[in-house]
C-alpha cells in the first residue's frame, strides 16, 4: 500500500500539534513544518460539523482531536492513515504517546462509519 502514500505524501498531514502562536504540522513523508497560525480558526470554521469527535479540515483532510480541543495538549491526527501501515506515522504516534489512543479512536471511527452505512 505504499504507492497510495507516495503519490502526494509530502502534502498528506498526519499530525498537528498546537503551540501558543503556531502549529507544528507533520507530513506522511516524514518532514514537518511550523505554521504561524492559531488552531482556533480551524475549530471555529468547522464548528457544527457532525462526526466523530468534531474533526477539523486542513488541506482537504479531516483531522480528529486526541483529547478535548480546549486542552492545550490536544493533537489532531488523520485516522485514515491508520488504514495503511506507515512506519513513520506509527513511530510518531508512539513518540507522542498517543498510539493506543489513536488506535482506539480509529476503531470507534470505523464502527461509527459502518453503523451509518448500514
Amino acid at each position: 500500500m505504499k504507492s497510495k502514500l507516495l503519490y502526494l505524501s509530502h502534502n498528506v498531514i498526519v499530525l498537528v500539534e498546537r503551540y501558543d502562536v503556531y502549529l507544528r504540522v507533520y507530513y506522511a513523508d516524514g518532514h514537518s513544518e511550523i505554521i504561524i497560525e492559531n488552531i482556533q480558526s480551524y475549530i471555529i470554521k468547522n464548528k457544527g460539523k457532525i462526526g466523530y469527535k468534531k474533526p477539523i479540515l486542513i488541506n482537504s483532510q479531516w483531522l480528529y482531536p486526541t483529547i478535548n480541543q480546549k486542552n492545550g495538549y490536544c493533537c489532531w491526527i488523520d485516522l485514515e492513515q491508520l488504514d495503511d501501515y506507515n512506519e513513520y506515522y506509527m513511530n510518531l504516534l508512539k513518540q507522542k504517546l498517543i498510539y493506543k489512543k489513536a488506535v482506539a479512536m480509529y476503531l470507534k471511527h470505523k464502527e461509527n462509519s459502518m453503523l451509518k452505512d448500514g
